[in-house]
């Protein structure tokens, strides 16, 4: 009896186990949230490059600002990084900052970019890589805005040198839309300030796409058979692709869906004969996150039934028509029939 009892209780975990176990074909949807760059810039190209803006908030002590240098102290990666002085003249010796390699007195750089919408993500990291040598009371600040008024300081660098480019990764809210960095001197002791280096935003997207779509139940015999689905995500649809099994055969063909806006098509080609053909739809996102339709995918896709095309029956009017002419025609044989006999009775 115990025995018994032992064995049922094992196979009723055995079940609940069982059930715990994903599918093969159930739609992805990651538990393990991926990543998506949702911006970067190494500065190798054009500067200030699209989303960058450069000014210099204390213009009355000389114009001196952000820009692309490749001398002062070489780039962590590629050629080129962004220095706080790179553009201006020093008030102390007259001279252009980059010839000098030292920022100026009194300054109050900034650079920064407007992001994406971040709102779609689970959460978004601020990395960068800086170099710096920095006098005392001068800093370099790193803040966020969502609006591009008001900022908030996520990260600050003061007196010191770096000696080597370090790497700063900083989660930032999700409302952000704007990233600051803030160059400040005084009018004490100059060095050769901040540098940035390969700027990125990445984002952690775990939300597969949400497919909407009607089955398509029955076609005919060389009819082309037209697939539409809506298909949204919290952050953006990489693509979608639509996969069939024709009548007959037993792997499925794929086809890149068409888009426009949210709305995906694609056409399956005409079948050459009757019976059943099978297809479902799988869309991703740009985290790599997948959903299909039906969840089961290849496993259980929708089934469409091809049959041939009903002969269509005359129309009422040329039956009637055909009757009276079949009427008519043996109402002329039979008379003439009676004709034939009446003359051969005389």
């Amino acid at each position: 009896m115990r025995s018994s009892s032992l064995s049922v209780a094992f196979a009723i975990g055995l079940v609940v186990l069982i059930s715990f176990v994903p599918s093969p074909f159930s739609p992805v949807r990651r538990t393990a949230a991926s990543s998506v760059t949702v911006f970067s810039d190494d500065f190798e190209g054009s500067f200030p490059g699209a989303g960058w803006t450069v000014r210099d908030e204390q213009p009355q002590s000389g114009l001196d600002y952000w820009g692309v240098n490749s001398a002062i102290v070489p780039a962590h990666g590629g050629q080129n990084s962004v220095w706080c002085a790179q553009v201006g003249m020093s008030s102390i010796t007259g001279n252009p900052n980059s010839q000098d390699g030292v920022y100026d007195d009194n300054m109050n750089a900034v650079v920064q970019f407007q992001t994406p919408d971040l709102s779609g993500y689970a959460g978004v990291t601020l990395t960068f890589w800086v170099w710096y040598s920095i006098g005392p009371t001068d800093y370099l600040r790193v803040s966020v805005s969502p609006d591009g008024t008001t900022y908030t300081s996520v990260s600050s660098v003061g007196q010191g040198t770096s000696n080597n480019w370090e790497q700063n990764t900083l989660s930032i809210p999700l409302d952000t839309r704007y990233v600051q960095f803030l160059f400040f001197s005084d009018a004490a002791t100059e060095s050769v300030g901040a540098l940035v280096d390969d700027v990125a935003l990445v984002g952690t997207d775990s939300t597969a796409p949400t497919i909407a779509h009607t089955p398509i139940t029955s076609a005919t015999v060389g009819q082309s058979i037209a697939v539409t689905a809506d298909i949204t995500d919290n952050v953006a649809v990489a693509g979608a692709t639509l996969y069939y099994e024709s009548v007959g055969e037993s792997t499925f063909a794929s086809l890149p869906m068409n888009v426009n806006g949210n709305a995906y098509s694609a056409t399956i080609p005409a079948q050459a004969s009757a019976g059943s053909l099978r297809y479902y739809i799988e869309a991703r996102d740009m985290g790599g996150n997948v959903a299909r339709s039906p969840s089961g995918g290849a496993g259980s896709p929708y089934l469409v039934t091809v049959s041939v095309p009903e002969t269509s029956a005359p129309p009422i009017a040329l039956i009637a028509i055909v009757i009276i002419v079949l009427v008519a025609v043996l109402v002329v044989a039979v008379l003439a029939m009676r004709r034939r006999k009446a003359k051969g009775s005389t």
